[in-house]
């Protein structure tokens, strides 16, 4: 007589009308809140932070954390349109028609520009004009204080600029700066804004240049949140191809760079075949369904169990963090393969076993099993949560709701269900194997399998690596990848790495800024060019007050009355205890928008510590080595590159999930001996090392490296792959009279749907993904392999 044993019915009825509730509440509660469905495709959203790695050699972590944060979410919605053409006059005018069609769609773009903006250069002389006498550039101040010939100078010069004609500044403001201060500060600033930027320089009021041979002018867009949503029909990526790819014909040629536009490729490119993928596997899934129980509820149930299991997935992730990853979606194809595994087990029993008599006994039966498995499963996604990545959390909690949904199902809604008249209650397809209640193996396989991967590491131990590279997640292809060469030699500005400067106090970052910058090798801009120092605004002031002893003749020399001489001087007195301060710029006028946008990327202020820090970005970095070097003897200094930070973030969350896995592995130990015999517990904690030496001897053999996409997958694999055998040991414990065979069918149902639909995606040429497939198809497979063990556990029962 077979025991059963489980809470009531009810019990798990209300649970599941209850978890189910709460998850809908909130969904709807974060559609008003947040102003409905956020979808996040960005190409950048699949890699961790750059700070992740680093963090350990900075106290600051939040800081890096921020900065990186504002510099990836700048550089993920810029993109750059290049319209080329032979002549210079016909490509400015195409420039012209692109940039009216992208204005039509407002709502796409945060800002979109094409003329080169003297608009903002007139706002920017303003601000200076307001503060000359504190932003003269410290070379030149150093040249006037140094002696009277270079103040001579420096009036001089002045003077030559004015009746010349070439001053920058408005002579309007010659009255207040007979000087001509604003216009040296003006060409120092200016130079300091085409540094935040491109090489193009203007040519008839656009940005353009020349190369090999043809002329090529600049369109450059910001994205707005909504233009961003790559996920999105209205996104702004779709609207640039659809304006410029029809207009490519008589010599034009556009040209287009930004990582919106890698977004877009991939993300495109990987929803097609997650789709295709998706769909095949569920098919598929439906085909082996009919063919198994030939019967409509079993089948319509499951399906909906998935649809359900899903639909919940994705309400509660989006619920908690705002929006969903496009990758964590993919992760949903899992749950074909996952959560329908209760359902397998549960109305294998309901069908076919001839000694249950109703839905609950179905349940009880399976209760310990499917208990056991759902902890195992669960444990190693809670920990998954709590790493410091945000589209793994997403993963972890999109997996882990389904799955709970889907057990809710099973043990809660399932044993409602009356059982088939006897009748209707075929036989069992049987092998003989499975008519014994077996599966055809035992410990051989998995010892020969261990003993296949062990040859394999030894053969080809040289081509395993634990290595983690940003540069092979995503491969550029086809123009794509044309398109990409050709802007950079272009433009020359890829902001791939930028130092954080930190200090005790605003002006203890300006000072440290100005000693870096003061090495730098690159074009850079840094808050310290357009808001020194007090040091070095004190100079300034110093400097102007020293020529302004030669006020008189300079006002002679320009024919001016003489009577201009106090009001100068009296306004030079008001600015002798006033500064300059990136926290609290617009004390006197407006600051420029030009500057302010700069300036945001630039200044991040205080931390929330107590500690005050900015960026330096160089437009690109002709000498890594160096700028390390730098930043090592220089205090408070630290340089970040994007490419090996992001590796070194991936080796750090490497490790993490190892750790985790190991925590978790000797968990699920200890609650497997509190349940089974020590030599049951120790071939069930045997399973996840032959899963995983198939897995290493896998990806020796391919000569893919060990990566953290790839770790990722040996923990799902240490979740889903202990459940086969988890299902056996608990099939050799009961009296399997009437239902023999049962479990080990079960068995094999769930794990062919398993490989159908997590392992199906090892087919997909986007490499995390095709990573992690073929990690848990590996995994699975062996795992699968490894129950016959759990027969073996049944002489222990």
């Amino acid at each position: 007589m077979r025991r059963h044993i489980s809470p009531p019915n009810s019990f798990f009825t209300i649970l599941w009308a209850l978890f189910h509730s709460a998850i809908i509440l909130a969904f709807l509660i974060s559609l008003l809140h947040g102003g409905g469905i956020h979808m996040d495709s960005d190409l950048s959203g699949m890699i961790p932070d750059t700070a992740a790695g680093v963090s350990d050699t900075l106290h600051h972590a939040d800081t890096l954390h921020a900065a990186d944060t504002l510099l990836t979410r700048n550089a993920s919605r810029n993109i750059f349109i290049l319209v080329s053409h032979a002549e210079f006059g016909k490509a400015k005018d195409m420039a012209g028609r692109v940039y009216e069609a992208l204005a039509a769609h407002p709502w796409q773009f945060e800002s979109l520009t094409l003329a080169a903006d003297m608009g903002a250069a007139s706002d920017i002389e303003g601000f200076i004009y307001a503060n000359r006498y504190r932003l003269l550039p410290a070379a030149e101040a150093d040249r006037i204080l140094a002696s009277e010939e270079g103040a001579d100078s420096f009036a001089g010069n002045a003077l030559v600029t004015a009746f010349s004609g070439f001053s920058l500044a408005s002579m309007d403001l010659l009255d207040g700066d007979p000087f001509l201060l604003t216009d040296t500060e003006l060409r120092s600033c200016m130079e300091a804004v085409q540094d935040s930027g491109t090489a193009l320089s203007p040519r008839d009021g656009v940005l353009a240049t020349e190369y090999e041979g043809k002329s090529y002018v600049m369109i450059r867009a910001v994205l707005s949140e909504e233009g961003a949503r790559l996920a999105s029909r209205r996104n702004a990526v779709s609207t640039v191809y659809d304006v410029c790819l029809p207009l490519e014909s008589d010599g034009f040629r556009f040209v287009f760079s930004g990582t919106p536009f890698h977004s877009y490729e991939s993300s495109l490119s990987a929803s097609r075949e997650i789709t295709l993928i998706s769909a095949v596997s569920l098919f598929l899934v439906l085909c082996l369904l009919v063919l198994v129980f030939r019967s409509p509820l079993p089948i319509v149930m499951s399906l909906l169990s998935v649809a359900l299991s899903a639909a919940s997935a994705f309400a509660c992730t989006h619920a908690v963090f705002g929006d969903i990853k496009a990758l964590a979606l993919v992760f949903g194809t899992s749950l074909i393969g996952c959560c329908i595994d209760y359902s397998l087990h549960f109305f294998m029993h309901w069908k076919y076993d001839a000694a249950i008599s109703s839905g609950g006994e179905v349940r009880s039966l399976l209760f310990r099993g499917l208990g056991f498995s759902f902890i195992s499963t669960q444990l190693c996604y809670v920990l998954l949560f709590f790493m410091p990545f945000p589209l793994l959390r997403q993963i972890a909690l999109f997996s882990f709701t389904g799955i709970t949904s889907s057990f809710l199902t099973t043990v809660g809604l399932y044993p409602l269900f009356r059982l088939p008249k006897r009748r209707a209650r075929l036989p069992l397809m049987k092998f003989p194997s499975l008519a014994r209640g077996r599966l055809p193996w035992g410990k051989l396989v998995p010892l020969a399998m261990m003993a296949a991967s062990i040859c394999v590491l030894a053969v080809r131990h040289d081509s395993l690596k634990v290595r983690n590279g940003i540069g092979g997640l995503y491969k550029m292809q086809g123009r794509l990848k044309e398109d990409t060469i050709l802007s950079a030699m272009i433009l020359r500005y890829n902001p791939g790495s930028y130092f954080i400067v930190s200090g005790n106090t605003a002006e203890e970052v300006l000072l440290r800024e100005e000693a870096l910058c003061a090495r730098l090798r690159d074009r850079f801009v840094a808050t310290s060019r357009f808001i020194p120092s007090r040091r070095t605004q004190d100079k300034s002031f110093a400097a102007c007050g020293k020529l302004l002893l030669r006020l008189p003749g300079q006002l002679d020399m320009l024919w001016q009355d003489d009577g201009g001489k106090d009001g100068i001087l009296s306004e030079f007195e008001k600015e002798k205890v006033v500064y300059l301060e990136p926290d609290s710029l617009g004390v006197r006028g407006s600051v420029p928008e030009s500057l302010a946008s700069i300036m945001k990327l630039l200044w991040l202020g205080d931390a929330g510590d107590g500690t005050f820090c900015s960026v330096v970005l160089p437009a690109s970095v002709s000498d890594a080595a160096l700028y390390q070097a730098l930043a090592d003897e220089t205090e408070g200094v630290y340089y970040l590159d994007k490419v090996s930070g992001i590796n070194g973030s991936l080796d750090w969350l490497t490790r993490k999930v190892l750790l985790m896995f190991a925590a978790a592995y000797l968990l699920i130990i200890a609650v497997m001996k509190l349940n089974y015999s020590w030599r049951q517990t120790l071939m069930i904690a045997a399973v996840p090392l032959v899963s995983f030496s198939v897995i290493l001897a896998v990806f020796a053999a391919s000569g893919y490296s060990v990566d953290f996409f790839c770790t990722a997958g040996m923990v799902l694999v240490f979740g889903l792959g202990l459940d086969y055998i988890i299902y056996m040991t608990e099939h050799g414990r009961r009296d399997e009279t009437g239902g023999r065979g049962i479990e080990p069918a079960a068995v094999l149902l769930s794990f062919v749907t398993t490989e159908l639909s997590f392992g199906a995606l090892a087919l997909s040429s986007f490499v995390p993904v095709h990573i992690i497939g073929l990690c848990i198809f590996a995994g699975c497979l062996a795992a699968f392999l490894c129950t016959g063990m759990g027969r073996e556990n049944c002489k222990d029962a």
